[in-house]
């Protein structure tokens, strides 16, 4: 029998329990944490969009703050809130396909920082709590905790738990392949290593007192256009606190300060309508307000009332003469409406008040461009492109250029650059293309189109000219197809239907092709100019026997008079040689034979085998009445074995 030392036994014992005691209390504690977070947390669902996570920053006034690209553009949105039964939390997405949860409405949204405000329009579920904004930013090696909706999760309220990396000003942009949008931001971030995904964006990251500390943004970061991994980033409380007081503060403006900035936000989010009302609100709480004018005369411009945008630039520039903003919008206006010397004007007053206004020297090139002024364009664009280099839309205007100059691996180059910026720039894709073209790169030229309908696939411009791309490789079919694609996209794709008549007159299929011509016709009067009525084919013969045959032919042409006559009146005395596997296009006395209709036989010179078919029936090479077409088709006779 072993006797054991009950001291020793006892202090063992208690060691152990001292040992243990601080695990115990700190998960004790995250469980609190968890469930005080969770009251105060919600999921976003927005039409149209998708669904991502939001926390509730003020009761009283119902507010939910979330990101901006959680809910882009919308005014509405539903927020579902943890549900309990039995005092259990409900975690199956499953089981929340029936909760209606309660409306929202967008009130702000601030695209720099990605952040949003909610205000929820029905009560808030029994519970519902709030989350304290930190006093200040995080430091590294903090502990953080955050709870999301990952839409790779079949739960919801998700836990994650993480160690806090830096907090820094950060300045990036939001590639979205999906929505095929490129979104720039900056802001203030805080950076964990904690896993995020999609769905867990606008959730609350929270620290030991529970207090919010950052907005869940991003789960990666992009360094070099390449993902880093095992990086998230949040947008810092103090952005939040800050974006939060001006929300409050525009729910009831009261200065002409906070109705333009409430119309800026507006603005942003393509309400204009709404935005031009604040902007109206603020002139008359103050008659010499020269931005509320010019951001007015903006948003109309945005409507298509460049009148009215003129006017109020006129305004503002009376206002505040040195403000070269209202000098470029009103640029922007009068070339809108077709002024283009008035545009160059302000443009130039714009650049001079301001020589590095890269976007005012980039809208000059345009007008330059339209002009044919290649070696201005050129110019402005390289002065947009030296005041701010990540200006993409001035690099491939440049490209752009250089193509019309000839310099096509320049053009290359530049429109590479564009698009490693912005890969949405379908004019960059274009240009690029057409240099490859040009250059005799049709591989090139047709990978370009590939590639650029990977980060668009629908986007039917694209589509037209990746059609026109292998129609320099003669590949109707597939150009057929490809064009197709364009039209299934979009309907009224004039130049689809254009292209695709072009293919399919190729392919001989005069009456389907009349039909495109027709519709292009009808969605664009342009193309009228591109094609005529034509009542003639010329006549080609493939032999796709094992022997040479003699073709013998008699057809109706269009004599000097305007009648139509036979020829020649005995086709048996005249033939043409034609070697197995060839196609030949048939002369008469050196003229190619154009006809409506023809009598066509051949007799192999070896074996005297014959083809009849049409030797005493016509066959008709094109409509009666004629086709449309861009060039007199070539119509083959083909005989095989």
């Amino acid at each position: 029998m072993v006797r054991h030392n009950s001291r020793l036994v006892a202090a063992l014992s208690l060691c152990i329990l001292l040992t243990l005691a601080p695990a115990v209390r700190a998960a004790d504690e995250t469980k609190g944490l968890y469930q005080k977070v969770l009251r105060a947390t919600c999921w976003v669902k927005v039409p149209g969009v998708g669904t991502g996570s939001g926390w509730v920053v003020d009761l009283e006034r119902k507010l939910v703050v979330t990101n901006h690209h959680v809910v882009e553009n919308e005014d509405k949105v539903t927020i579902i809130f943890p549900v309990f039964k039995n005092g259990k939390l409900v975690v199956e997405k499953t089981a929340y396909a029936d909760e209606r949860g309660v409306r929202g409405k967008v009130l702000d949204t601030d695209v720099a920082r990605d952040l949003a405000v909610i205000q929820i329009i029905d009560p808030l579920p029994e519970g519902t709590g709030e989350l304290k904004l930190a006093a200040d930013s995080a430091e590294p090696s903090d502990r953080v905790h955050s709870i999301g909706n990952p839409g790779a999760s079949d739960g919801l309220w998700v836990y994650t738990s993480g160690t806090v990396r830096q907090v820094y000003k950060w300045d990036w942009h939001h590639l979205d392949l999906a929505k095929k949008t490129k979104t720039f931001r900056k802001a203030k971030v805080l950076q964990t290593q904690a896993p995020i995904n999609s769905g867990d964006s606008g959730g609350p990251v929270v620290d030991d007192k529970g207090h919010l500390v950052a907005v869940t943004s991003s789960s990666t970061m992009r360094h070099n256009d390449q993902p880093v991994q095992l990086i998230s980033t949040g947008i810092d409380v103090t952005e939040v606190k800050e974006f939060v007081q001006q929300t409050v503060r525009l729910m009831d403006p009261k200065t002409a300060a906070d109705f333009v900035l409430r119309g800026e936000r507006l603005s942003e989010r393509g309400k204009y309508s709404d935005a031009i009302s604040d902007f109206s609100a603020a002139i008359k709480l103050d008659r010499n307000h020269a931005p509320a004018y010019r951001k007015r005369g903006w948003a109309f411009g945005c409507k298509g009332d460049h009148d009215t945008t003129i006017a109020d630039c006129n305004e503002a520039v009376r206002i505040d003469p040195d403000d070269a903003f209202s000098y470029e919008n009103r640029g922007w206006a009068w070339e809108k409406k077709g002024d283009l010397d008035k545009a160059v004007a302000d443009y130039t007053k714009a650049i001079q008040l301001d020589v590095k206004f890269s976007r005012a020297y980039n809208n000059r090139g345009i007008v330059y461009f339209k002009r044919k002024d290649l070696t201005r364009a050129l110019a402005d664009f390289s002065r947009a492109i030296e005041a701010d280099p990540k200006n993409a839309v001035a690099w491939a205007n440049r490209g752009d250029t250089h193509h019309d100059l000839k310099d096509f691996d320049k053009a290359i180059a530049d429109c590479t650059t564009a698009l490693n910026m912005n890969p949405f720039l379908t004019y960059a894709w274009n240009a690029r293309g057409w240099a490859y073209r040009d250059k005799g790169m049709q591989d090139a030229h047709i990978k370009n189109f590939e590639i650029a309908l990977e980060y668009d696939p629908k986007n039917p411009s694209l589509w037209v000219s990746l059609g026109n791309a292998v129609t320099f490789k003669d590949q109707w079919k597939q150009a057929v197809a490809i064009y197709s694609k364009a039209l299934e996209l979009n309907k009224n794709q004039n130049d689809a239907y254009f292209f695709r008549g072009s293919a399919l007159e190729e392919l001989g299929r005069l009456g389907d092709a009349q039909n495109d011509y027709e519709k292009a016709i009808e969605l664009n009067p342009k193309w009228k100019d591109r094609v005529k009525k034509q009542n003639r084919c010329f006549l080609k013969v493939t032999n796709q026997t094992a022997e040479t045959i003699r073709v013998y032919v008699m057809y109706e042409y269009l004599s000097d008079k305007g009648e139509w006559v036979w020829h020649p009146q005995d086709a048996t005395k005249t033939f043409w040689k034609v070697e197995p596997g060839k196609t030949t296009l048939l002369l008469d006395d050196n003229w190619k034979i154009e006809c409506r209709r023809c009598r066509i036989w051949a007799v192999g010179e070896t074996s005297g085998t014959t083809w009849n078919k049409y030797r005493e029936a016509d066959w008709w090479l094109c409509p009666k009445d004629g086709y449309l077409a861009k060039n007199k088709a070539s119509i083959t006779q083909t005989f095989s074995k």
